[in-house]
Protein backbone atom coordinates (compact mmCIF):
# COMPACT_ATOMS: atom_id res chain seq x y z
CA UNK A 1 0.00 0.00 0.00
CA UNK A 2 1.07 3.57 -0.66
CA UNK A 3 0.08 6.94 0.66
CA UNK A 4 -0.44 10.22 -1.12
CA UNK A 5 -0.59 13.55 0.67
CA UNK A 6 -3.63 15.68 -0.10
CA UNK A 7 -2.66 19.05 -1.54
CA UNK A 8 -3.59 22.01 0.64
CA UNK A 9 -4.61 19.73 3.52
CA UNK A 10 -1.69 19.46 5.98
CA UNK A 11 -1.44 16.04 7.58
CA UNK A 12 -4.17 14.52 5.40
CA UNK A 13 -3.44 11.57 3.13
CA UNK A 14 -5.05 8.73 1.22
CA UNK A 15 -3.92 5.15 1.58
CA UNK A 16 -4.12 3.28 -1.73
CA UNK A 17 -3.01 0.21 -3.64
CA UNK A 18 -2.25 0.25 -7.36
CA UNK A 19 -2.13 -3.24 -8.87
CA UNK A 20 -0.73 -3.58 -12.37
CA UNK A 21 -1.33 -6.54 -14.68
CA UNK A 22 1.67 -8.69 -15.59
CA UNK A 23 1.95 -6.95 -18.95
CA UNK A 24 1.53 -3.48 -17.44
CA UNK A 25 3.25 -1.73 -20.32
CA UNK A 26 0.32 -2.67 -22.60
CA UNK A 27 -2.46 -1.61 -20.25
CA UNK A 28 -4.24 1.61 -21.11
CA UNK A 29 -7.15 1.01 -18.71
CA UNK A 30 -7.31 1.89 -15.02
CA UNK A 31 -10.18 0.63 -12.88
CA UNK A 32 -10.68 2.71 -9.74
CA UNK A 33 -12.67 1.00 -6.99
CA UNK A 34 -14.74 3.20 -4.64
CA UNK A 35 -15.80 1.38 -1.49
CA UNK A 36 -18.99 1.82 0.49
CA UNK A 37 -19.75 3.62 3.75
CA UNK A 38 -17.73 2.28 6.70
CA UNK A 39 -15.80 -0.06 4.38
CA UNK A 40 -12.21 -0.05 3.08
CA UNK A 41 -9.95 -1.17 0.25
CA UNK A 42 -9.28 -4.62 1.74
CA UNK A 43 -12.87 -5.87 1.63
CA UNK A 44 -13.79 -9.13 -0.14
CA UNK A 45 -15.58 -7.35 -2.98
CA UNK A 46 -12.59 -5.12 -3.68
CA UNK A 47 -10.13 -8.01 -3.66
CA UNK A 48 -12.32 -10.17 -5.92
CA UNK A 49 -12.96 -7.42 -8.48
CA UNK A 50 -9.33 -6.24 -8.44
CA UNK A 51 -8.13 -9.77 -9.21
CA UNK A 52 -10.64 -10.18 -12.07
CA UNK A 53 -9.80 -6.83 -13.69
CA UNK A 54 -6.06 -7.43 -13.40
CA UNK A 55 -6.51 -10.89 -15.00
CA UNK A 56 -8.25 -9.13 -17.89
CA UNK A 57 -5.26 -6.82 -18.32
CA UNK A 58 -6.45 -3.65 -16.58
CA UNK A 59 -4.62 -1.84 -13.80
CA UNK A 60 -6.67 -1.49 -10.63
CA UNK A 61 -6.52 1.24 -8.00
CA UNK A 62 -8.27 0.74 -4.67
CA UNK A 63 -8.10 3.23 -1.82
CA UNK A 64 -9.57 4.21 1.50
CA UNK A 65 -11.65 7.37 1.43
CA UNK A 66 -10.72 9.77 4.23
CA UNK A 67 -12.16 8.60 7.52
CA UNK A 68 -12.02 4.97 6.35
CA UNK A 69 -9.38 2.24 6.58
CA UNK A 70 -5.83 3.57 6.80
CA UNK A 71 -6.46 7.02 5.31
CA UNK A 72 -6.46 10.12 7.50
CA UNK A 73 -9.59 11.88 8.71
CA UNK A 74 -12.69 10.85 10.58
CA UNK A 75 -16.15 9.62 9.62
CA UNK A 76 -17.56 12.75 11.24
CA UNK A 77 -15.98 14.83 8.44
CA UNK A 78 -17.38 12.64 5.65
CA UNK A 79 -18.99 14.45 2.70
CA UNK A 80 -19.55 13.57 -0.94
CA UNK A 81 -17.54 16.67 -1.86
CA UNK A 82 -14.59 15.32 0.10
CA UNK A 83 -14.97 11.93 -1.63
CA UNK A 84 -14.89 13.69 -5.02
CA UNK A 85 -11.69 15.50 -3.98
CA UNK A 86 -10.17 12.11 -3.09
CA UNK A 87 -10.83 10.81 -6.62
CA UNK A 88 -9.41 13.97 -8.20
CA UNK A 89 -6.21 13.59 -6.19
CA UNK A 90 -5.75 9.96 -7.18
CA UNK A 91 -6.49 10.50 -10.86
CA UNK A 92 -3.92 13.31 -10.99
CA UNK A 93 -1.31 11.26 -9.12
CA UNK A 94 -1.80 7.76 -10.52
CA UNK A 95 -4.36 7.86 -13.31
CA UNK A 96 -2.99 10.48 -15.68
CA UNK A 97 -1.10 7.98 -17.86
CA UNK A 98 -4.14 5.85 -18.66
CA UNK A 99 -6.35 6.43 -21.71
CA UNK A 100 -9.39 4.84 -20.09
CA UNK A 101 -10.54 5.23 -16.49
CA UNK A 102 -13.41 3.14 -15.21
CA UNK A 103 -15.02 3.83 -11.83
CA UNK A 104 -16.46 0.86 -9.96
CA UNK A 105 -18.44 1.99 -6.94
CA UNK A 106 -20.35 0.11 -4.29
CA UNK A 107 -23.05 1.76 -2.16
CA UNK A 108 -21.61 5.16 -1.08
CA UNK A 109 -18.88 4.54 -3.66
CA UNK A 110 -21.53 4.05 -6.33
CA UNK A 111 -23.13 7.38 -5.49
CA UNK A 112 -19.70 9.03 -5.51
CA UNK A 113 -18.77 7.40 -8.85
CA UNK A 114 -21.98 8.63 -10.48
CA UNK A 115 -21.43 12.19 -9.22
CA UNK A 116 -17.79 12.20 -10.30
CA UNK A 117 -18.52 10.89 -13.81
CA UNK A 118 -21.32 13.44 -14.24
CA UNK A 119 -18.97 16.26 -13.19
CA UNK A 120 -15.90 15.02 -15.09
CA UNK A 121 -17.06 13.06 -18.16
CA UNK A 122 -13.79 14.01 -19.86
CA UNK A 123 -11.88 11.83 -17.37
CA UNK A 124 -14.16 8.81 -17.00
CA UNK A 125 -14.77 6.22 -19.73
CA UNK A 126 -17.34 4.12 -17.88
CA UNK A 127 -19.03 3.49 -14.53
CA UNK A 128 -20.01 0.24 -12.89
CA UNK A 129 -22.36 0.92 -9.98
CA UNK A 130 -23.08 -1.77 -7.40
CA UNK A 131 -26.15 -0.91 -5.28
CA UNK A 132 -25.41 2.84 -5.43
CA UNK A 133 -26.40 4.70 -2.27
CA UNK A 134 -28.52 7.37 -3.95
CA UNK A 135 -31.04 7.29 -1.09
CA UNK A 136 -28.50 6.78 1.70
CA UNK A 137 -29.25 9.96 3.67
CA UNK A 138 -33.07 9.79 3.49
CA UNK A 139 -32.93 6.10 4.42
CA UNK A 140 -30.68 6.77 7.42
CA UNK A 141 -32.85 9.64 8.64
CA UNK A 142 -35.97 7.45 8.37
CA UNK A 143 -34.25 4.69 10.37
CA UNK A 144 -33.47 7.15 13.17
CA UNK A 145 -37.14 7.79 13.83
CA UNK A 146 -38.51 10.76 15.76
CA UNK A 147 -36.42 10.15 18.88
CA UNK A 148 -33.17 9.69 16.93
CA UNK A 149 -33.80 12.78 14.79
CA UNK A 150 -34.43 14.86 17.91
CA UNK A 151 -31.15 13.61 19.41
CA UNK A 152 -29.29 14.37 16.16
CA UNK A 153 -30.66 17.92 16.04
CA UNK A 154 -29.89 18.52 19.74
CA UNK A 155 -26.44 16.93 19.92
CA UNK A 156 -25.30 17.28 16.31
CA UNK A 157 -24.23 13.64 16.06
CA UNK A 158 -25.29 10.09 16.80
Amino acid sequence: MSQIKLPGKPGEFLDYTLTLPQKAWTSDTLVIYLHGFASHQKGEKVVYLRNRFVELGAACLAFDHRGHGNSSGTMKELTITRNLEDIDTLIKAEGAGFKQRILVGSSMGGQTAAWYAARRPDLITANLLIAPGFRFLPSRLKELGTKGLKKLKTEGQI
